[in-house]
């Protein structure tokens, strides 16, 4: 009568192949992981200053994203002012949403303002005297390999790419 079962040696070899495919694929999902993570935090924040854009051009009203100020960002809010005489989004302007938090993924940008907003035709407003900058690049480092890192707003585009330590390369 033969025996059906598995010898410890047979065991050991499959228990020694599965240490050896965890030892290789936790640290390569770490790096998945966190590149995706950056991918969705830029994503992310490309969509809502498209909103924004989208939303200050249909409601003929100034709106934008309000960080308060400050190169690292870590939680900012999309805001309108609907004042008929709005002239900035920094104080007396409603949230729009829930605050979104960057903290797993703060992000920098290069111009030293509170807020990014966009006039009524939807072009980046520069007519607020605490947010004049005509160019705005946000951008997440370390990137961890992502494709995306960055995302850069002029007075009439809106694009993401690839941070070099001075450009948004679409």
């Amino acid at each position: 009568m033969t025996q059906r079962g598995f010898t410890l040696v047979e065991l050991m070899v499959v228990v020694s192949l599965v240490a050896l495919l965890l030892a290789w694929g936790i640290p390569a999902y770490s790096i998945w992981s966190a590149r995706e993570n950056v991918e969705a935090e830029i994503a992310r924040l490309y969509g809502d200053l498209e909103y924004a854009r989208m939303t200050a051009y249909g409601d003929k009203n100034l709106t934008g994203i309000y960080w308060g100020g400050g190169a690292n960002i870590t939680r900012y809010l999309i805001m309108t002012n609907t004042n008929a005489n709005g002239t900035s989004i920094d104080n007396g302007a409603t949230q729009m949403g829930a605050a979104v938090s960057t903290t797993k993924n703060p992000l920098t940008v290069t111009a030293n303002q509170n807020s990014v907003s966009f006039d009524g035709r939807g072009f980046l407003y520069t007519g607020d005297t605490n947010d004049p900058a005509t160019q705005l690049t946000f951008y997440i480092t370390p990137d961890y390999g992502a494709g995306t890192d960055c995302v850069s707003v002029t007075l009439t585009r809106i694009v993401s790419g690839k941070w070099d330590g001075t450009n948004c390369n679409p």
